[in-house]
């Protein structure tokens, strides 16, 4: 099976253009692959999906409304079919109710309805999901069009409009009031984006970028925590457990969100364009 990618890896003296086109096919060779290879595995279909998605934002705007429009329903339709990346309720209660001193929550398990995969691998005696082939052609075709797309010749100003609306969308759904899942969500499109152009100044964008993966970890854990809370109001101790540990993961967040969001987009994107003019020289 192919190797996670990052949604787009460009060097110093690259094509801008050839590099989307190519990065684009190989992340839609490894969601096939993920698909249907030897260990079918729709979890990584998923990631790499997502990863694509974060490719077709960073080049939103060269690449035209009609195109990024046709493309991204098409990534949509795929993540629909996958299985969601978050811990299942059933996971989240368990690993809950193991804190010590343990609770007993078999009752409740029986009461939360297991969490229902939407596309099935194949299986050698039925042949394989109807559902997964539809997805399967739907990509091949896509992986067709990725190789013409039409992209103006250029250099960071491409990339800019991307990279500011990701910090910008992070930024702004950091705050005790916003969903912990878009939250998560954006970072990881800014992480993803981050490390597309992380070639160009290394040693401060995989900091950044490990920081926003870090901080999306923890903002996944608060969105399944908050997930769960509906299924034990009547249970006080396993409430006063789940309180205790978004508390603590939000504690945790506190440094990391200080360490990303120090600057306005403009400001953001400003210094990496000087960098990137550097780095290309």
């Amino acid at each position: 099976m192919l190797g996670r990618m990052p949604p787009l890896t460009i060097k110093c003296k690259d094509s801008l253009v050839k590099a989307v086109r190519r990065n684009a096919t190989r992340q839609l060779d490894a969601v096939i692959d993920s698909l249907t290879g030897p260990k079918p595995s729709p979890s990584s279909a998923r990631r790499e999906l997502l990863r694509l998605q974060s490719l077709l934002h960073l080049v939103r705007r060269p690449l035209t409304g009609e195109v990024f429009n046709r493309e991204h329903r098409a990534v949509l339709r795929g993540l629909k079919a996958l299985p969601d990346a978050s811990v299942p309720l059933r996971e989240t209660l368990v690993e809950l109710a193991a804190v010590e001193p343990t609770v007993e929550v078999s009752a409740l398990l029986d009461g939360i309805e297991p969490e229902q995969t939407p596309l099935r691998t194949p299986r050698k005696k039925s042949g394989p999901d109807p559902k997964l082939l539809r997805l399967v052609a739907d990509l091949a075709e896509m992986r067709m069009r990725a190789r013409y797309w039409h992209l103006p010749d250029g250099g960071f100003e491409l990339l800019a409009p991307g990279l500011r609306q990701s910090y910008q969308r992070a930024a702004t759904r950091r705050g005790p009031d916003a969903s912990p899942a878009e939250f998560a969500a954006a970072l990881g499109r800014f992480a993803d984006q981050l490390q597309a152009v992380e070639r160009v100044w290394p040693d401060m964008l995989i900091t950044t970028r490990k920081a926003a993966r870090r901080l999306q970890q923890h903002a996944q854990r608060q969105a399944d925590l908050a997930a769960l809370r509906p299924h034990i109001q009547d249970h006080a101790d396993l409430l006063t457990r789940l309180d205790e540990q978004a508390e603590q993961t939000h504690a945790a967040t506190l440094p990391l969100r200080e360490q990303l969001f120090v600057e306005t987009p403009a400001a953001f994107t400003k210094r990496l364009g000087g960098w990137w003019d550097a780095w290309r020289v």
